[in-house]
């Protein structure tokens, strides 16, 4: 009942709102409808999300714009770069010290100085992945959330099965150009 109740709440919001906010609040409606959390967990990670982002944007000592979370039951995993140990340690620390963490998996990288494997080259990959993931089947593409770093890719999400996850980093192992697969699918079950 409040998964529907919220559906229809969004889909007035998208009716009401412009044509680029209503494609991102119909996205984030479709997440939600699918979402394995309870609404109430999921907006408390969402707040938790955008507080921890919030934060980054406000530190002036260190450049945490490259660090992004990701929240799931409380748990945030950590996607991204940093140019020195005490940018990747205030980061955690930040988001440590957020009401209602309960653990931070950091899945960060040292910032590379190559052309191999640039933002460009990473976005790419992501969206070459996703889109597997949209044409596979077997894989809850809508709910795993695709990051990509240097190259490697990183899967975010809560899935029904253990099969999606194995689906999943099969499809982003199969990839060309991508050198690593690391997962952070969790299974509902």
């Amino acid at each position: 009942m409040q998964r529907s109740l919220l559906f229809l709440f969004m889909l007035i919001v998208v009716a009401l709102s412009g044509c680029v906010a209503g494609t991102a609040v119909v996205y984030e409606v479709a997440t939600i409808s699918v979402d394995e959390r309870k609404v109430g967990i999921l907006f408390s990670d969402q707040g938790i999300d955008v507080e921890i982002k919030n934060a980054y944007f406000k530190d002036d000592v260190t450049n945490l714009r490259h660090i992004s979370p990701h929240c799931f039951n409380g748990c945030v995993y950590l996607v991204g770069e940093y140019e020195t140990e005490v940018e990747k340690e205030k980061a955690i620390a930040i988001a440590k010290g957020v009401k209602g963490v309960k653990s931070v998996e950091p899945c960060l990288l040292l910032k590379a100085n190559s052309s191999q494997c640039t933002r460009t080259h990473d976005l790419a990959l992501a969206a070459k992945v996703k889109a597997k993931l949209i044409n596979d089947k077997d894989a809850s593409a809508i709910k795993i959330h695709v990051k990509c770093v240097q190259c490697r890719v990183i899967l975010l999400g809560i899935v029904g099965s253990q099969k999606e996850i194995d689906q999943a980093i099969a499809i982003a192992k199969a990839t060309e150009g991508v050198r690593e697969v690391v997962s952070y699918l969790q299974c509902s079950h």
